[in-house]
């Protein structure tokens, strides 16, 4: 069976997003639309347009970096170590 092309309300809600972020994206040609009258009411998104456009929206997460907060507290041993850094690193921000 044919999957039915998407009004821009209906595809928003489908990927709860707002229209105007798929306007937006039809617009820019970055999402396929297909225009069946005269203005842009008319306009129709096929499914497998919009997940397509999705996909190239996914982003990779990435690791998480180590602060240098969190270096320097692997780095201090002792208490009054710990302090000292601490106001080193407190009077570099000023």
């Amino acid at each position: 069976m044919t999957e039915r092309l998407l009004t821009l309300a209906q595809a928003a809600d489908r990927c709860e997003c707002s229209p105007k972020t798929l306007r937006r994206a039809i617009d820019s040609g970055d999402l396929v639309a297909v225009r069946l009258g005269e203005g842009p009411k008319s306009d129709r998104i096929h499914p497998a347009d919009l997940n397509a456009f999705w996909a190239s929206r996914r982003t990779v997460e990435m690791p998480a970096a180590k602060s240098p907060r969190a270096e320097m507290l692997l780095q201090v041993s002792g208490a009054d170590e710990h302090v000292v850094a601490l106001l080193a690193a407190a009077s570099r921000k000023r």
